[in-house]
């Protein structure tokens, strides 16, 4: 247990100066779109230009598209919906860091030299990756309730803020444990970063496009980002159970994937 704990605070100090800078940026950027909101949210030409935008483009926000009068619709609009693809590139990033850096530098030799399991170190370093989303979330979490109290106070979205963070947290997982298995099985940052973002990327403009043509909801559904609409979250209140059921057993099925490559890969 003292073992795993050092090994943990080991990989999560190495990414601290990566997770503060884009901790901060997001939330500057949240704090930011908050403070929009007062300078355009009541003006209804906005409201009619998002109206008269196509029909693809609506799509990325959901099978509802909100009225941007509102903040909770213009926070569906500008930023929840687009939280998973910024943090997204994010957990890229840590991928590789806690993934692939370490056999491209071969540092992890020295590491496998101490009595230590290799399936240890890989739970050490996904534990690192949980804690550093976390606290980025955290931090935004805490950014968009602090901004909404004092640019728009009494208008803010309490219950639709901590639902929306919560189904992006579930979400992040997922995506988080599909970018480590990409990782895993990559042996260059180049090849792993490139990989990762591109399927990030690639899974995004597939929803949009899928959710705009008439094809079978379980077609639609074979796509993790279907279920992280955030306007249905808005109009219904409510979590989507089979995104819940979906990422969660994703993400434990991709663990299981990235910590045998992990062990696997060391021994070869």
């Amino acid at each position: 247990m003292r073992q795993g704990g050092a090994l943990f605070s080991f990989f999560f100090a190495a990414e601290t100066r990566a997770l503060a800078a884009w901790t901060a940026a997001l939330a500057a950027y949240n704090v930011l779109n908050v403070w929009l909101f007062t300078v355009y949210g009541a003006e209804t030409s906005i409201a009619r230009v998002y109206d008269k935008l196509p029909r693809l483009w609506k799509s990325a926000f959901g099978q509802y598209f909100l009225s941007v009068n509102s903040l909770e619709g213009w926070l569906a609009t500008q930023f929840f919906t687009f939280l998973p693809v910024l943090a997204g590139a994010y957990l890229v990033l840590l991928a590789v860091s806690l993934f692939v850096t370490d056999e491209e530098t071969r540092a992890i030799v020295c590491l496998l030299t101490q009595p230590v399991r290799r399936p240890s170190i890989w739970a050490a370093k996904a534990a690192a990756g949980v804690a550093c989303l976390l606290v980025l979330l955290g931090v935004n979490l805490v950014a968009t309730l602090f901004a909404s109290a004092v640019f728009a106070p009494g208008a803010a979205p309490v219950r639709t803020i901590l639902l929306s963070y919560g189904m992006s947290a579930i979400f992040l997982l997922f995506l988080g444990a599909l970018f480590a298995a990409v990782a895993v099985g990559l042996r260059t940052q180049k090849a792993a970063l490139a990989s990762g973002l591109g399927l990030l990327v690639l899974l995004f403009l597939l929803n949009m496009v899928l959710s705009g043509l008439e094809l079978p909801l379980w077609v639609r559904e074979l796509n993790p980002f279907h279920f992280h609409d955030c306007s249905r979250l808005v109009v219904k209140q409510s979590l989507p159970e089979g995104g819940i059921l979906y990422w969660s057993m994703g993400a434990a099925l991709l663990a299981a994937a990235g910590m045998t490559g992990f062990s696997f890969k060391q021994r070869s």
